[in-house]
C-alpha cells in the first residue's frame, strides 16, 4: 500500500497533536511525595512534600521552623518568608524545596491545602 503525501502529512499531524497534548497535560500534573518516602529515599533535587502540620511554627525573624507528618514519619522544615494566612496546627500543607544532609527540609514555598467542602 503506497501512502500519498497528504495521508502521511495527516498521520504526522495527528501524532504531533497527541504528543503535544500529552506534554501539556503532564506539565500541569502535580506530583507530591510523602514525608516517609522523602526521608527513606532522599531526593537529589527539588521535591514537593505533602503532609499535616505537626507542630506550631516557631520564628526568629523571617525564618520559621515547624514539623510536618504523614502519620508515620515526621520531618523538620525551615522556611524563610511569609506563611499562608490559613497556616495552623493540623493544616494540610505542601512544602517545596530540598532535603538537607541533616534531614531538615529547606522549603522555598509553603502552601496550605483548602479543606474540602464535600467531605462525607
Amino acid at each position: 500500500m503506497d501512502l500519498d503525501k497528504r495521508t502521511l502529512l495527516g498521520i504526522l499531524t495527528i501524532l504531533f497533536c497527541i504528543a503535544l497534548g500529552y506534554s501539556a497535560i503532564n506539565n500541569y500534573l502535580v506530583h507530591y511525595e510523602t514525608v516517609g518516602d522523602v526521608l527513606a529515599h532522599p531526593p537529589t533535587g527539588d521535591v514537593r512534600v505533602s503532609g499535616k502540620l505537626a507542630s506550631e511554627p516557631t520564628s526568629n525573624g523571617a525564618t520559621y521552623n515547624f514539623q510536618i507528618t504523614d502519620g508515620n514519619a515526621t520531618m523538620d522544615v525551615i522556611f524563610k518568608g511569609n506563611l499562608p494566612s490559613s497556616f495552623s496546627l493540623d493544616s494540610d500543607v505542601v512544602v517545596q524545596g530540598k532535603l538537607g544532609e541533616d534531614h531538615v527540609f529547606r522549603a522555598v514555598t509553603v502552601i496550605t491545602k483548602c479543606p474540602s467542602k464535600f467531605e462525607v
